[in-house]
């Protein structure tokens, strides 16, 4: 009689840690998702586009997250939303550092990066942003699902004219 108890009290703890482990596979399966650029928006603005030698501009990037979730990020030390501006004959390249950090970037976040840039010479210059996201559900696990999201706006010409 003790033995059948126990058989049926084992094949019912079995039977509960299989169902446990397949609902929390499907589960976690379910929380996999893409996130493409439409989950977020990247804009520039910038206070002129003519000016003059000795003339300041202000160049503004604003990224947001419109995703409408808490997303886990591994990022480096470098900030992960840059602004610079470039000769129109240079090329344009931004540099991060290799690092590796754990962050995370809160449901409606909404990043900022201003810049001010003195014009020295004359010419054709531009603004260019960037920004780099990569998404992951779980920290520090290689088989983990991630998502790599690259953005830039559309670079914005100025054009600098001799000194006033």
């Amino acid at each position: 009689m003790k033995t059948k108890r126990k058989s049926i009290l084992s094949a019912m703890i079995i039977i509960m840690l299989v169902l446990s482990v397949a609902l929390g596979m499907f589960v976690g399966c379910s929380s996999n998702r893409e996130f493409s650029e439409e989950d977020f928006r990247l804009t520039l603005e910038v206070s002129q586009t003519e000016a003059r030698v000795g003339d300041t501009i202000v160049a503004t990037a604003t990224f947001e997250n419109l995703s409408g979730r808490r997303l886990r990020l591994v990022t480096s030390s470098s900030p992960i939303l840059l602004v610079s501006v470039f000769h129109s004959e240079e090329e344009v390249r931004f540099s991060r550092f290799m690092d590796r950090r754990n962050s995370f970037l809160r449901r409606n976040a909404v990043i900022e990066r201003t810049i001010e840039w003195t014009a020295k010479i004359e010419g054709v210059f531009y603004v260019v942003d960037d920004i780099q996201l990569t998404i992951v559900r779980r920290f520090n696990d290689p088989l983990d699902y991630w998502t790599q999201i690259s953005m830039t706006s559309e670079r914005i010409k100025i054009t600098i004219q001799g000194e006033k």
